[in-house]
This record gives structure tokens, sequence and C-alpha cells, in this order.
């Protein structure tokens, strides 16, 4: 509304009307988090690797490839931040053959230092 010198409505000044438009639907924030993974402390993840047996070692390539980009899109299940670190674990049997469970990478954080099996 535009005034007069008095602060009364001017009748002379061109009246503005504003339109109420709905609000859209909130977009649904599907962030790739996966919280079924129990996030713990890297270190003593890595250590309860090792003591199955398993060593620091890349799967075949695709599959590095696949998990390496899902650990590049995840978010951390504790501070949120996006983009796990990933790190891969193999089995002296993952050598022979890419034999169920012999492969198994993680997805850890590097603020928080937590991590997940997945």
């Amino acid at each position: 509304m535009i005034a007069d010198h008095h602060g009364r409505p001017d009748p002379q000044a061109p009246q503005r009307h504003l339109r109420l438009v709905p609000a859209p639907d909130p977009v649904p924030l599907d962030l790739p988090v996966a919280p079924a993974l129990s996030f713990v402390n890297v270190d003593e993840l890595v250590a309860q690797l090792l003591s199955d047996g398993f060593v620091d070692g890349a799967p075949p390539e695709f599959a590095e490839e696949v998990d390496r980009g899902v650990c590049g899109v995840l978010h951390c299940g504790t501070c949120g931040r996006e983009g796990l670190e990933y790190r891969p674990f193999v089995s002296p049997r993952m050598q022979a053959s890419a034999a169920p469970g012999a492969y198994r990478p993680i997805a850890f954080c590097v603020w928080c230092q937590l991590g997940a099996e997945f």
C-alpha cells in the first residue's frame, strides 16, 4: 500500500495485489543413507576384519568400481557428511575364486572415523 504524506492510503496510487500461490509439495530428502548399516569405530572394524583373516585388497574390478561409486554418494550415519571412503578387504579365498563372503568392503567417514561394512 502506498500512503500519502499523512500516512493514509493514497487513492491515486496504483493498486497492487498479491496473488497467493500454494506451496509446492516438499521435495523428499531420499538421501542415500544406509540406516541399516551399523557405524562403528573404523579402527575397530578394520581390526575385526584382519582378525577374521581378511587383508586389504581389491575385489574384481567391476565390484570395486560399483562399490566405490556407492560410497561416493552415501552419507555418514553420524554426521551426515556426503561421500564416504571406500576400503575393500578380501580373504585368501578370493585369490582362488569369487567365493561368497570372500569380499567385505567398508565405507567410512574421514571426519568421524566411523565406518560400516556393507
